[in-house]
């Protein structure tokens, strides 16, 4: 390599280096927010709003709202619903369990070898 080749590359490598630096400094990174905490809010420590020793919010009204949401499952007992489309080529059966293709049959044959056994192999 002649000197102009040997001083392009180390400016290029120069120019990769300090461009972090320069980015950082012409577009300052903007300083994270503070965003949810996993703590429990201090809303069971509030004050007493009456004499009688009750609070104000009732924390087991939320659990037991929370407890009785069933969870969601599919039905697996509904029969199976198929969807048979054709072209010049092959026969494709859709199903409704899983939303899926079930089956292809290809029933073009491309060779005379492969009309002579009835079957296209793949």
């Amino acid at each position: 390599m002649d000197r102009k080749s040997i001083l392009i590359v180390v400016a290029c490598i120069g120019l990769l280096i300090g461009w972090n630096v320069l980015v950082n400094k012409l577009y300052p990174p903007k300083p994270a927010s503070p965003g949810l905490t996993n703590s429990v809010s201090s809303a069971q420590s509030l004050p007493l709003t009456n004499g009688t020793g009750t609070s104000a919010i009732a924390p087991a009204n939320l659990t037991a709202i929370s407890s009785n949401a069933a969870p969601l499952t599919a039905d697996t007992s509904a029969p199976e619903q198929t969807m048979v489309v054709t072209n010049e080529n092959a026969r494709y059966t859709f199903t409704s369990h899983g939303g899926g293709l079930k089956l292809v049959e290809l029933t073009g044959a491309s060779t005379p070898r492969e009309r002579k056994q009835g079957r296209i192999p793949l």
